[in-house]
């Protein structure tokens, strides 16, 4: 007769998985160079609507794209430089032979590594969002430059690395896993502060000054870098980290030229993903939002493929030989 599993046993690869991710993304998170990308990018969406005084046929809209363009852009290379050193420096330096040792599954391990990547993304997607929306407000709006909010946004910066420096003071923790944490605080409490109040400080209902509509484009971008992670992940697993680097950005490139690509070689359909199903700035023009079947057709279409690209990296994975 069976003996039914018990609870600590069932869940048991729940617990591996999660402590697996845990371990990626503080490992990732302490480098400097994913807090100097972060900080980069949050300076250039503030910056860029400041110092270029033109508008593109519409008001606001230079904001709205370059705050979206560079959260992509700087994304690319936080998300192929966490999965392409993570894994890779473990099975260069013989980590990962030791820790499968330990009665962890291939398909754990590679699992747990997704969820962490996905998890340092996610943290800089939240701060890469209220960036976005602080954008929308420092930008002139008819030449005429709103004062609150220029105040607000160069502040929140300064507090949260500030704040960063006093944790690490007294409490020895990561500088730069802790000003991450701060970004996110002091960016998210500027948007709500100025969403009490118009471009000419006076107060309004509240919320009515903050473009939300831009949150649900920025999120679709968010899924384009987990796909873009996960992807560089799998290359991770046979490929060195320049090489890995190399790679994604070929599949980056060719999935840019997805649309010229189908109408001339039509057998390379598929071979990477559309990243220009993700970029929905046109969506917002004029006021507009994005629909709901448009949300829902895109992030079916990023379920989808992540799944295939979490297969094909633990098959890639399962057969590969630990040094």
């Amino acid at each position: 007769m069976e003996v039914p599993a018990s609870p600590s046993s069932a869940l048991r690869p729940f617990v591996q998985i999660l402590t697996i991710a845990r371990l990626t993304a503080l490992e990732t998170l302490r480098h400097p160079i994913f807090l100097l990308l972060s900080l980069t990018a949050v300076a250039c969406i503030l910056v860029v609507p400041i110092a270029i005084a033109h508008e593109l046929g519409e008001q606001g809209r230079l904001a709205r794209d370059s705050a979206l363009a560079f959260q992509f852009g700087f994304g690319v290379l936080i998300a192929g430089y966490a999965a392409g050193s993570s894994l890779r420096r473990e099975i260069e330096t013989g980590i990962l032979s030791t820790l499968l040792s330990k009665n962890i599954g291939r398909e754990l391990f590679y699992g747990g590594k997704v969820v962490g990547i996905g998890a340092v993304l996610a943290l800089y997607v939240l701060v890469a969002i209220p960036a976005g929306l602080l954008a929308q407000r420092v930008s002139p709006l008819n030449y005429e430059v709103d004062t609150l909010a220029l105040l607000i946004a160069p502040a929140a910066v300064v507090l949260a690395l500030a704040g960063a420096a006093l944790d690490n003071f007294i409490s020895r923790r990561s500088f730069a896993s802790s000003a991450m944490i701060h970004l996110v605080i002091t960016l998210s409490a500027g948007v709500l502060i100025l969403a009490a109040f118009s471009r000419d400080s006076t107060p309004v209902p509240y919320g009515q000054a903050i473009e939300w509509r831009l949150i649900p484009a920025q999120l679709l971008i968010a899924e384009a870098l987990l796909l873009f992670g996960t992807l560089c992940l799998a290359l991770a697993v046979r490929l060195k980290t320049a090489a890995v680097l190399a790679g994604a950005a070929i599949f980056f490139l060719l999935g840019l030229a997805t649309d010229y690509l189908l109408g001339t070689f039509p057998l390379l359909r598929g071979w990477a993903p559309h990243w220009q199903v993700f970029w929905q700035s046109d969506a917002l023009a004029a006021g507009g939002h994005l629909s709901g079947d448009v949300i829902e057709q895109v992030s079916l279409y990023a379920i989808f493929y992540l799944a295939g690209l979490i297969a094909v990296g633990i098959v890639l994975f399962r057969h590969q030989e630990m040094e």
